[in-house]
């Protein structure tokens, strides 16, 4: 089974593997990004699934968010909460920024009070291994290595 893209900007991409894994890819939190995200949210509540599996993916080159990005992201994240059985995070920067960034997403989880499990990662292959057991559970079968590859190629179109 393959993603299929909704949108892709110089900011981000967002993706859905029948409408039951959601798929994240951030280059910068920008409006445009956060824009995307709050279409990509209202798109989503269409959808005849009611529970998604989630994974997002932090590119290397993304600085910290704004304030005004991490409070709306932690409302939009706390309105879908009771969607989403599972997110991985994956925050590919490496060195004290990653370390950064970590923090502040799994700040945004507590602040928005998400009741689903949420965990951070810093490879791609990690996060694909978790969130496949999660995926299964919404009736999307991945292999966690055929994923990881899948999360690659499309990370080159947000490139």
């Amino acid at each position: 089974m393959k993603f299929s893209v909704y949108s892709a900007s110089q900011s981000a991409l967002f993706a859905h593997m029948d409408q039951r894994l959601v798929l994240l890819i951030w280059r910068t939190f920008d409006d445009r990004a956060l824009s995307g995200l709050q279409d990509f949210v209202r798109h989503q509540t269409t959808w005849k699934s009611t529970r998604v599996a989630m994974i997002g993916l932090v590119e290397e080159q993304a600085k910290l968010p704004e304030a005004n990005f991490r409070s709306q992201s932690a409302e939009l994240m706390a309105d879908a909460d009771a969607r989403i059985i599972a997110t991985a995070n994956v925050i590919c920067k490496k060195g004290l920024m990653g370390t950064a960034l970590r923090s502040v997403a799994t700040g945004i989880s507590l602040v928005s009070r998400t009741t689903h499990p949420l965990k951070v990662f810093s490879e791609v292959a990690e996060g694909s291994q978790w969130i496949a057991q999660f995926a299964a559970q919404t009736g999307v079968q991945v292999n966690p290595k055929e994923l990881e590859t899948e999360i690659q190629e499309l990370r080159l179109k947000v490139a």
